[in-house]
């Protein structure tokens, strides 16, 4: 498994997920003029290259002085395949399936014990009404968990994750989302779906809204396991430039502070 991108799920927009273009809502990054080049954080950092249309087409994941660094390709319907440069060249990371032009799998590639690149783990997504409603997590041919999202409106406001022994889905954990409705989310400021399909888990970053609190709890007991608050500051244009997240991990005992930066560049 890759790293964690920049320590947490940066995510952004399913396909079926609509925007929300009112006029209490930040506009969408104009892709055709500008395009995050870099999110900075304290010790690490994510660098993008684009192509003409403003589509991903190289990215490094760097931790300290090391980096994971990927090839992204697309085809019609969107992203086809992660490709990561290893010492011996480029090898298929992951791969995109599709039911007509919606996303209906993600298969994972790692190397098996003779050497051969095989497909390990997957990720299977069901839909109602237009929207995600399940993610399995399948993982050597047995589903291991699914997450089950409710939405309000183009917002997820719930995720009940469930471990799955056989047949039996076993409740653990749910994490409520609280968002602020006047202003888009920092994921907007990325074309397509790209950092979704790197980083998953937290499904808030599916919404339109920017959110500012996302609290987990333990399934049946309520126990609190921690809340993390995000601040977002936006810059002239009205676009996403920092983003302060706060964890309060009620399991460990600690906070845990950090700050996202985003750059842009006008596309050329």
């Amino acid at each position: 498994m890759k790293k964690a991108l920049l320590g947490f799920a940066l995510l952004t927009i399913l396909y079926g997920c609509s925007k929300n273009n009112d006029d209490k809502t930040t506009p969408e990054l104009p892709h055709d003029t500008y395009v995050v080049t870099r999110v900075k954080a304290e010790n690490d950092s994510m660098v993008f290259k684009h192509n003409e249309d403003a589509l991903i087409t190289q990215f490094a994941d760097w931790v300290g002085n090391t980096a994971d660094s990927f090839e992204v390709s697309y085809n019609e319907k969107g992203l086809s395949e992660f490709k990561y440069f290893t010492l011996a060249g480029k090898r298929t990371d992951r791969k995109f399936v599709y039911s007509g032009n919606r996303l209906a799998a993600v298969e994972y590639y790692n190397l098996d014990n003779n050497g051969q690149l095989i497909v390990t783990d997957k990720d299977s997504l069901v839909y109602v009404n237009d929207k995600l409603a399940e993610y399995h997590e399948i993982s050597g041919g047995v589903r291991g968990g699914v997450y089950k999202l409710t939405w309000n409106g183009n917002n997820v406001n719930k995720a009940e994750f469930f471990l799955v022994n056989g047949t039996t889905e076993i409740p653990t954990v749910v994490n409520t989302y609280t968002y602020n409705t006047e202003k888009t989310g920092y994921q907007h400021a990325f074309k397509a779906d790209f950092l979704l399909r790197y980083e998953k888990h937290n499904f808030s970053h599916l919404s339109t809204n920017a959110v500012t609190k996302d609290e987990q709890k333990a399934a049946g007991s309520g126990v609190l396991l921690y809340v993390t608050n995000y601040t977002t500051a936006y810059n002239e244009q009205g676009y996403p430039a920092e983003v302060k997240i706060v964890k309060d991990d009620k399991e460990n005992n600690q906070v845990i502070s950090r700050t996202l930066r985003l750059e842009y560049a006008v596309l050329k």
